[in-house]
């Protein structure tokens, strides 16, 4: 300030946002005596102009939005200052670089960043947005970098409803048989699902890896003992959605049970009359295996006699045996008794041989004594003739006479000695007879005992193999015994030739099932088998052939008994008879609905729509037809409730949202299921269903009030000088 003039100089340039007012106190002295003077306030304020830039608050910034967030979502605000008094209210906001896909908008005054295209948000995990504000000279440039937080929008989803799967019977533990795969949309976390069998069954079979949902087996599998396996895997994500499918396996068949044959020995009693052609007898066979391997062809025994597979045939498919030759063809029984009464006819034969020797004989003793007489007649002669002679001599004409009666005695005692000759012929014949009849005898003797020995083949033993058609295959073999009898010969006769019985399996043991009594003109003892298993029959067979259950039948087990009652004779047990008979076991309700877990945990997003699944509970009931159809009841848990949170339907176990879920009102949720069966009486199991709703953040933060007085506490010093 000039001293004399009183004009204020500047020194130095001002700086208004440093300084904006300067304020100093002028003071005038004149020059008297004594000195006076006065004072002024003298206040410098300085006018702003543009010589600042605007400053952002923060030099980068972050924030996150949901990828669910809609058009003009609030995002952040991009707070600039501008130490000009003048240009507080002109700065300019924008976005420079970083938003070409128009995602998000900045209000030019406020500096706002909103959303403006929620389709194209999620198409990438991060945004990096160059942010500037201009207050008409001078710019300013910052960072926004956004990050795009995923939300649990979506379920998972499998590929397919179900999933088949094989594994081959006898196969070992740690078999991995399948690989399921759900893909859920959702980016991020909540994008990754994990795998988990629903219920407790599965797991005495299964394992599932939870991150790849690679399946493997955790025992062997008996194929016999059950032949499929179905059960429900579960996909969830880490915000508590859930999606579902069906892992159903089929354990392919191994050949590792061999034919057993339906009786542990086959007889059979044929008359000798048979036609040709004729099936007396069919062998049957179980293999309790599959398809080819449960395929079972029957062949003779390798030990079978040549002969005998010339008298029969046996059909390769089903075991029928059938007469191949004519039974007079066989030399069996009919050569037999015609070779023994060949035998009687030589015996006979050789009898009127013998008595026609003696009649020769008897014949040649009457010659004889016809010739003793003749002899001793002409020995009369003969004297008579010497007497005749001695007085021949004294009488001459009358030795005439005597001479010719001498020539007739000589005559008659030729004719003696011929008769006499004749005789000794007669016996010589007589004794050729004899021999003869004696040679017939000994031929019919012989005879006889050839008959003897060919009808020992009236008895014919061998064995049938049963051969499955697997690979390596498996057989069993079983004894044959076929008796070929007189059809005068009277056997024990069955009514029929199978009998097939329908028993309720709870059955009472005790109680009489049926009656399976051969007709027989004699003593009959009987017998029951089974096909040569271990333990007894569960029937047994009285003296008179009534069939009484001695054990109870269980159709979940064995739902078709195969047994076998023989008539054996007392007196003629080789003349045994058999039937076969059928025990159809008829199912009855005496098994339970049994749930795969008694307790289902499931956790479900509260942000779930409304109609989506839950779980599928599922419950299996060991007897058949409408004794195993199950139905599904969601327990009454609040009657009050006029429109229930889940839904349960009865026939697929699924429970559904039948509304939205609301973590904040309700969090846990333990639901009741009822399975019924449809029998007679009706049997039912229950399981309980716990489900946890996880939050969602659907609720904004909200102020304790909605007004507020602030009181402020000022600190004021003073001091003088």
């Amino acid at each position: 300030m000039e001293p004399k003039s009183g004009v204020l100089i500047l020194q130095r340039g001002l700086d208004r946002e440093s300084s904006p007012v300067h304020h100093f106190l002028v003071q005038a002295v004149d020059k008297g005596t004594p000195q006076l003077s006065s004072t002024a306030h003298v206040l410098v304020t300085v006018l702003d102009m543009n010589d600042n830039a605007p400053v952002f608050e923060q030099p980068s910034q972050r924030c996150v939005v949901t990828e669910s967030a809609a058009r003009g979502h609030f995002v952040t605000l991009m707070a600039a200052s501008d130490t000009d008094v003048s240009d507080a209210d002109k700065l300019t906001y924008s976005m420079v670089d970083g938003n070409d896909l128009q995602v998000f908008a900045i209000n030019s005054a406020s500096g706002v960043v909103t959303v403006w295209n929620s389709q194209k948000l999620r198409e990438t995990n991060h945004h990096v947005l160059n942010i500037s504000v201009s207050d008409g000279v001078f710019t300013a440039y910052t960072r926004l970098l956004v990050s795009i937080t995923p939300i649990n929008a979506h379920s998972p989803t499998f590929r397919v409803a179900q999933y088949s799967a094989r594994i081959q019977e006898n196969a070992a533990p740690k078999t991995s048989i399948a690989q399921v795969a759900a893909r859920d949309v959702d980016s991020g976390r909540y994008g990754d699902v994990t795998y988990h069998f629903i219920g407790d069954r599965a797991h005495k079979f299964f394992r599932i890896n939870e991150n790849t949902g690679e399946v493997w087996t955790s025992e062997m599998f008996d194929r016999e003992a059950q032949s499929e396996y179905s059960f429900t895997v579960m996909a969830m994500d880490i915000g508590g959605r859930t999606g579902f499918t069906t892992l159903h396996v089929t354990v392919a068949d191994d050949n590792d049970n061999k034919p057993v044959f339906v009786q542990s020995v086959y007889r059979v009693v044929m008359e000798a009359n048979t036609t040709l052609g004729t099936g007396f007898l069919r062998v049957e066979a179980e293999d309790v295996d599959s398809g080819v391997n449960g395929t079972v062809s029957y062949d003779f025994h390798i030990s079978t006699p040549p002969d005998t597979m010339e008298a029969f045939s046996l059909n390769a498919e089903t075991g029928e045996l059938s007469l191949k030759k004519n039974i007079p063809e066989l030399g069996v029984y009919w050569l037999a008794v015609g070779v023994y009464w060949r035998a009687v006819g030589v015996y006979w034969r050789a009898v009127g041989v013998y008595w026609r020797a003696v009649g020769v004989y008897w014949r040649a003793v009457g010659v004889y004594w016809r010739a003793v007489g003749v002899y001793w007649r002409a020995v009369g002669v003969y004297w008579r003739a010497v007497g005749v002679y001695w007085r021949a001599v004294g009488v001459y004409w009358r030795a005439v006479g005597v001479y010719w009666l001498s020539g007739v005695t000589a005559c008659w005692v030729c004719t003696g000695v011929l008769w006499v000759c004749t005789g000794v012929l007669w016996g010589c014949i007589g004794l050729l007879w004899v021999c003869t009849g004696v040679l017939w005898v000994c031929t019919g003797v012989l005879w006889v005992c050839t008959g003897v020995l060919w009808g020992w083949r009236s008895f014919f033993e061998f064995f049938v193999v049963g051969q499955d058609g697997g690979r390596p295959g498996l057989h069993s073999h079983v004894p044959v015994s076929v008796r070929i009898v007189d059809p005068d010969l009277k056997v024990p006769e069955f009514m029929s030739k199978i009998y097939t019985l329908t028993v309720p399996e709870d059955t009472q043991p005790g109680t009489q099932i049926g009656s399976v009594g051969a007709r027989f003109d004699g003593e009959l003892e009987y017998s029951i088998d089974w096909g040569g298993r271990e333990a007894s029959p569960p029937v047994s067979v009285s003296p008179v052939g009534r069939l009484t259950l001695t054990a109870l039948l269980d159709h979940e087990k064995d739902r078709r008994l195969s047994l076998i009652v023989t008539a054996t004779p007392t007196d003629r047990p080789e003349l045994a008879s058999s039937t076969n008979v059928v025990l159809e076991v008829q199912d009855v309700n005496d098994e339970s609905p049994a749930f795969e877990s008694e307790k289902y945990y499931i956790s479900v997003a509260e942000n779930t729509p409304s109609g989506s699944n839950v779980v599928k509970v599922c419950a299996h009931d060991g007897d058949t037809g409408s004794n195993s159809e199950i139905r599904y009841i969601l327990k009454e848990t609040s009657p009050l409730v006029e429109e229930p949170v889940f839904t349960l339907d009865p026939y697929s176990g699924w429970l559904s949202l039948n509304q939205e879920l609301d973590a904040e009102i309700k969090s846990t949720y333990e639901l009741t299921v009822i399975a019924k069966d449809n029998g007679l009486p009706q049997r039912s199991s229950t399981a309980m269903v716990v489900i946890e709703v996880k939050d969602y953040n659907d609720n904004p933060p909200q102020f304790a009030s909605t007004t507020s007085t602030p009181q402020v506490l000022l600190l004021t010093t003073s001091c003088s000088v």
